[in-house]
This record gives C-alpha cells, sequence and structure tokens, in this order.
C-alpha cells in the first residue's frame, strides 16, 4: 500500500462526509507522517493541514499516533489560550480514524529555522529568539506544574549504553565521566515538572503577524522536567550555527541563548541550571555518539563532526554554566 496522493486523500474525505474540502497539495513528507494544504468554503477558515500519520516501516496509517496527536493539540491550544492570544497552536478541526489523520488551522507564518536562513540581523535573531523562548515558557506554565525527582529512566538507559561503546575521542570520555560523577546528586533535585514538547528545535516554531509562535509537532508524549525541552533547543541550536547556511550567527550564539532563557523566564517554571547543564552535555554525546556510529560518513565530514563535538563538550565541561546564565534562573 503506497502513501496518499492528494487526489485519493480528497476522494477519502469525500467517502467521510468532508466533501468541502480541496486537497491541494503536498507539503512536508517526514518518515512517519505527511502533511497537506487543503482549501474548504465550510467552517471558520478557509485553509487547513492535513497530518496523516503511518505507522513506523511502513504506508499504513497509524490511527493511535494521530488519535493522541489530534487530542495532545487540542489539550495544549484550550490550555494556551489562557496564556495570551500570542502563544499558541495549530487550532485542531477534526479527527478521522479511518484514514489516521487529522485536521487543523492553517498557519500562515515561518519558523525559527526559516527566519534565521533568511535573515543577516542580529536584532531580528534575538527579538525572535526571545519569543520563543516565552512560548515554551507560557506552555511548561499551562500545563500541570509541580515539583518532583525526574525521570531520568531514558536518560541513564542510553548513558550506560554509550558507555559501553564509548567513542575513541578525549572529550567523549570526559564528558561521560562528568555525567556519572554529577548523576547521583541530580536524582535528587526535584525540577519543575509538566508537560513536554518533545521535540523542541528551531523548525518547530512558526514565527507568525502580529507578534504571535505557533509551536508546531508538539507531542505531549509524557511529563518530566522542563529543563528537557531547554536542553534540547540548546544543543539544536549549539550546532545549527556551525552549519554553512547559518554559520554567520557563530558569533553571536551565546547572545541568542541568552535571548531564548530571558523570554523563558518570564514566563515559564523555574530553571534548575545544574540539571539543564547535565542534560545539554547528555543530549551533546547522544548526538555525538549517533552522528559517528549511525550515519555513513566520508572521512572528512567525520573528522569535522568529531571537530565541532568536540569543541561543544569542551565547552560544556568548562565553563559554559556561568552568572550570565544564572541571571535568568527565575526564582518562583
Amino acid at each position: 500500500m503506497d502513501r496518499l496522493t492528494c487526489q485519493q486523500l480528497q476522494d477519502a474525505l469525500r467517502s467521510c462526509q468532508k466533501r468541502q474540502i480541496v486537497v491541494r497539495e503536498r507539503v512536508c513528507v517526514r518518515p512517519n507522517s505527511d502533511v497537506f494544504l487543503a482549501t474548504t468554503d465550510e467552517g471558520p477558515v478557509d485553509r487547513l493541514a492535513i497530518k496523516c500519520c503511518y505507522q513506523p516501516g511502513t504506508d499504513l496509517p497509524d490511527q493511535a499516533t494521530a488519535e493522541k496527536q489530534f487530542a495532545n493539540l487540542d489539550s495544549v491550544s484550550q490550555a494556551l489560550r489562557l496564556a495570551g492570544i500570542e502563544f499558541r497552536v495549530p487550532e485542531p478541526m477534526f479527527y478521522e480514524h479511518k484514514l489516521g489523520a487529522y485536521a487543523m488551522f492553517w498557519v500562515e507564518g515561518q519558523s525559527l529555522t526559516d527566519t534565521l536562513c533568511h535573515s543577516y540581523s542580529r536584532r531580528r535573531a534575538l527579538v525572535c529568539f526571545e519569543r520563543v523562548g516565552r512560548w515554551l515558557g507560557a506552555f511548561h506554565a499551562a500545563g500541570p506544574v509541580r515539583r518532583e525527582s525526574p525521570d531520568l529512566t531514558n536518560q541513564i538507559r542510553h548513558l550506560e549504553a554509550l558507555r559501553a561503546h564509548p567513542l575513541d575521542q578525549r572529550w567523549f570520555r570526559a564528558g561521560l565521566s562528568l555525567l556519572d560523577s554529577e548523576r547521583g546528586a541530580l536524582v535528587q533535585n526535584t525540577p519543575s515538572v509538566s508537560w513536554l514538547h518533545g521535540d523542541c528545535k528551531s523548525d518547530n516554531f512558526l514565527l507568525a503577524g502580529g507578534g504571535a509562535v505557533f509551536g508546531i509537532d508538539v507531542a505531549l508524549a509524557h511529563e518530566n522536567a522542563v529543563e528537557i525541552d531547554l536542553a534540547m533547543f540548546l544543543i539544536d541550536l549549539a550546532l545549527r550555527v556551525q552549519t554553512p547556511r547559518f554559520v554567520r550567527f557563530l558569533p553571536i550564539q551565546g547572545e541568542l541563548q541568552e535571548a531564548f532563557l530571558k523570554g523563558y523566564s518570564r514566563l515559564g517554571p523555574t530553571i534548575d541550571l545544574a540539571f539543564l547543564q547535565w542534560l545539554r552535555l547528555w543530549f551533546a554525546l547522544s548526538r555525538w555518539h549517533s552522528y559517528i556510529t549511525e550515519q555513513r560518513l566520508g572521512s572528512l565530514k567525520r573528522w569535522y563532526v568529531n571537530w565541532v563535538l568536540a569543541r561543544l563538550v569542551r565547552r560544556l565541561v568548562g565553563t559554559e554554566c556561568n552568572a550570565r546564565l544564572r541571571a535568568y534562573s527565575c526564582a518562583k
């Protein structure tokens, strides 16, 4: 069975009594999903995004995932309405079980990634990062916030796998050693726990008109320490500015990071900086190991990946978590 074409999706929707919808084009293809742009002459909007979910490794509809994503999107949409109109997610419209698909309002905006790609303005970049930080802070604050010990099951299991098959790199081993030495103390901490975005990176934030920010692909797979989302975003930034498209932002990486954390601290729960630093190092080592062991890299690209990640880990092992970061730990 092949994935649905535009015409097949439209025919299937008509069989489900969605006759007013016209599927225009496929706008995004991912391993386990496709997103289509559609138009309609009924309802509060005239354009929709329709996401079709597929079971991993197949082209079969994944009804369970689609239903869960639709329910999660609805939960976040309702919660963020209370946080202010500028912090939003695409509003869900309907779910079709047979197709493993759901529809949401189309958002006219540009991802943070694309904004950076086409912008050369330092000021604009800083403003955008602060806006995204505020969205994430509002998102975490709108969830079931509480203080409790973090669930590090996944991180510890992966850490043990990294220790069993370490890279033959000095700073990789130094990072592993630091993670091990601080693990016991962190388990006793009680950071802020709420629902998580789950795939927190610049691709998944849309900047729209009027200062609005939309979070997309919100997983809400589980609840855990908010620092997990923060660490994921900051490591994505640290690696992105090392690529040719974004290297012009490398000199102001620290400022972008500060702007993001400043925005987060205005609306989000308190940040445990020691835990955030531990998680950033964990994400960096995980990415490093994955790039080297799971991807087919030529000798030059392998050397570059090792060089970039070694520099990043060296900073994280050293003095990255400094007084400048602590200024944005908001005691609430």
